[in-house]
């Protein structure tokens, strides 16, 4: 039976933790955007943004916000001036 020497213990567990740190490494996916709407509000037209007045519900106050929308997605949120 072989003996495993310090330096030989090193070096296996040095390769093991260097595959398994790499084999959790992959491609970020692309993800695609898909308009979320199977029929759209008629208000909302492709590629153009709609802006939509809310309130923020972050404390009790409720402050005025405005909301720009586009493809059914929040794209920027600011104070309603």
């Amino acid at each position: 039976m072989a003996k495993i020497t310090r330096r030989s213990f090193l070096r296996i567990g040095a390769a093991s933790l260097a595959g398994t740190v790499l084999a959790g490494c992959k491609k970020p996916r692309r993800w695609v955007y898909l308009e979320p709407y199977v029929r759209p509000p008629e208000e909302q037209l492709a590629g153009v943004a709609t802006w939509y007045a809310s309130t923020c519900r972050q404390c009790p106050a409720g402050c005025g916000i405005v909301v720009r929308v586009m493809f059914g997605l929040a794209l920027k949120i600011e104070g309603n001036p």
